[in-house]
C-alpha cells in the first residue's frame, strides 16, 4: 500500500471559461429499513414509513432564507441517515455579496419531523481555496456524534479536504492531510474508507482521518487486460467481515468484468469472492448501480436482448457465475435486507420490490416544482403515479450485485426502452457544478484562483 499521491497540477482558463472536474455523485434515495426511507427530488427531501404508499416532504430550510428554496438557489448539497431517526443534512447557497457558497447543516433525530440547522464552520481557508471550495463529495456518520465530510475543491487531481465533528456537526474541523474528492464511509470512530479521486482509487483510514493509504485489490486472473479499475466503498456487516466491489475495463474491445471481494480481517486483506462478466465497454469512473447487504450484491444485469433484470447474488462460497452485469437502465440501487430494495431507473421510474426482485411497484413521490411545506412538516402528499420523478440527468449509485452459487439469481425484469446508459448521466443538482455557479464570471479572483488549488492544497 502506499499513502494519497501528492499530486500538483494547473488548471488553463480560456477566454474566462474555467475547466473543471466532474462533480462528485450523490446518493438520491435510501431504503434504511423494510418500508422506511427517504428520497431526494429537484432540492426537496420526502420521507416514508409505508413502503413509498405515502410520502411526507421533511425538506429543512436555511435559517438564513425562510422562504421556498426553489426561488432562493438554496441546495441540497448532502443527505445521510444513519437509522430511520438520525439523519443530516448540508444546505448551500450562494453569497453574491461574499463571492463564495454558504453552508449550513440540519439534523433530525425523529426522521424529519424537526431539525435543528446551525452553520457549518470551520477554520478559515486561504483565499485561493474559499474561491475554489465545491461542497461536499461525501458525508458520514458513525454514532450521533462523530461525523466527517469530504468537502471538494476545483483541481485536475479532484482535491478533497476532510473536516470532522465530535459533537454531533455543530461543530467541525479541518482534519489530516490533503485527500481526495469522493465517497466516504467509516465503520468506527477510527477506521474509514474513502473512494475517489481521478483514477477511481481506494483509501482507508485507522485514525479517524488523519492519515490515508490506498489499498491494492490484486485483479484475479480472469479479469486479463481489463486492468483499469472503478471501485466502490466497501461495505462491512461487521468491523471483520466486508465485501467491496471493482468494475474492471480496458482498451476499446478488451471484456469488461466485475468483481467482489471479501475480507475477514477488517480490510487488511482482500480476496475475490466473484468475477462476472460485463455487457458494453465502461471507462473509470463510470457509474453502476448497485447494493451490497445480507452478503449478496445486487446489480442490473442483461436478461434478453432489450431487456435488464435486477439480480441478487450470493457472495458466501463459489466464484464465478454466469450472470452479466450491465449498466444500462438503472442509475441507483438501494436494498435494506435480501427482500426489500428501491431502484431508480434512467427513465425516472422510482420503483419498490418486497420480494427480493421478482416484481416491482412503482413508488415515486409525487413531483411538485413549487409547492413546498414548511420546514420539519412530515403530513403525508399521498401516493404516487409519478412516471417522471427524477430525471436521468440526476445520477448516483450506492454499492453491487449479481447471480451465482449454482441456484439461478431472482431476478426483477424490465424493458429498457430509450433509456440511456449510465455512464452518460451527470449530476446537476450539487453545488459541485462550477460552471452554473452564480456570480462566478464577476470574480476574477475566482478564475485565476483555480490555477494553483491543488499546490495550495499541499501546503495546508
Amino acid at each position: 500500500m502506499r499513502t494519497i499521491r501528492e499530486v500538483s497540477s494547473l488548471f488553463v482558463v480560456c477566454f474566462f471559461i474555467v475547466c473543471i472536474p466532474a462533480p462528485c455523485q450523490q446518493r438520491h434515495m435510501q431504503l434504511l429499513a423494510p418500508g422506511v426511507g427517504w428520497a431526494l427530488d429537484a432540492d426537496r427531501l420526502y420521507w416514508t414509513t409505508d413502503g413509498g404508499a405515502h410520502w411526507g416532504e421533511i425538506t429543512p430550510s436555511m435559517t438564513s432564507t425562510p422562504r421556498a428554496i426553489a426561488g432562493l438557489g438554496v441546495r441540497i448539497a448532502a443527505v445521510f441517515f444513519l437509522d430511520t431517526s438520525s439523519g443530516w443534512v448540508v444546505l448551500s447557497r450562494y453569497e453574491d455579496s461574499a463571492k463564495e457558497w454558504r453552508f449550513e447543516i440540519a439534523a433530525t433525530v425523529d426522521g424529519g419531523a424537526n431539525w435543528s440547522i446551525t452553520p457549518l464552520d470551520y477554520p478559515d481557508l486561504p483565499p485561493t481555496l474559499r474561491d475554489a471550495i465545491g461542497g461536499p463529495a461525501g458525508m458520514c456518520f458513525v454514532d450521533s456524534m462523530h461525523g466527517w465530510i469530504d468537502m471538494a475543491f476545483a483541481g485536475n487531481s479532484r482535491p478533497g479536504k476532510l473536516l470532522s465533528t465530535d459533537d454531533g456537526g455543530r461543530t467541525w474541523t479541518w482534519i489530516g492531510p490533503p485527500v481526495v474528492a469522493g465517497a466516504i464511509r467509516f465503520v468506527t470512530t477510527q477506521d474509514g474508507w474513502l473512494a475517489g479521486g481521478p483514477d477511481s482509487e481506494l483509501y482507508v483510514t485507522h485514525d479517524g482521518g488523519k492519515s490515508w493509504k490506498e489499498i491494492a485489490l490484486t485483479p484475479p486472473p480472469q479479469v486479463g487486460a481489463a486492468t483499469d479499475a472503478t471501485r466502490f466503498l466497501p461495505v462491512f456487516e461487521d468491523p471483520e467481515h466486508g465485501f467491496a466491489a471493482v468494475n474492471y475495463s480496458g482498451p476499446e474491445g478488451t471484456p469488461p468484468k466485475f468483481v467482489v471481494y471479501a475480507t475477514e480481517d477488517g480490510g487488511r486483506t482482500w480476496q475475490p469472492r466473484r468475477v462476472l462478466a460485463e455487457a458494453g465497454e465502461p471507462s473509470i469512473g463510470s457509474p453502476l448501480a448497485l447494493s451490497i447487504t445480507d452478503s449478496m450484491v445486487f446489480v442490473p444485469a442483461v436478461s434478453s436482448a432489450m431487456t435488464t433484470a435486477v439480480v441478487g447474488i450470493p457472495l458466501r462460497g463459489g466464484f464465478s457465475s454466469n450472470v452479466v452485469v450491465s449498466s444500462q437502465g438503472v442509475l441507483e440501487l438501494s436494498y435494506a435486507d435480501s427482500a426489500h430494495g428501491w431502484m431508480r431507473r434512467t427513465d425516472g421510474k422510482f420503483l419498490s420490490t418486497a420480494d427480493g426482485g421478482s416484481t416491482w411497484a412503482d413508488i415515486a413521490p409525487p413531483h411538485r416544482p413549487t409547492a413546498r411545506m414548511g420546514r420539519g412538516a412530515n403530513a403525508p402528499v399521498g401516493g404516487s403515479t409519478a412516471s417522471s420523478w427524477l430525471s436521468a440527468d440526476q445520477a448516483g449509485s450506492e454499492a453491487p450485485g449479481s447471480g451465482g452459487g449454482g441456484s439461478p439469481p431472482r431476478a426483477g425484469v424490465f424493458p429498457l426502452g430509450q433509456a440511456r446508459s449510465a455512464d452518460s448521466v451527470l449530476l446537476n443538482s450539487d453545488p459541485l457544478s462550477f460552471s452554473t455557479r452564480p456570480g462566478l464570471a464577476d470574480s476574477l479572483r475566482a478564475r485565476l484562483a483555480f490555477m494553483s488549488i491543488d499546490k495550495t492544497l499541499m501546503k495546508r
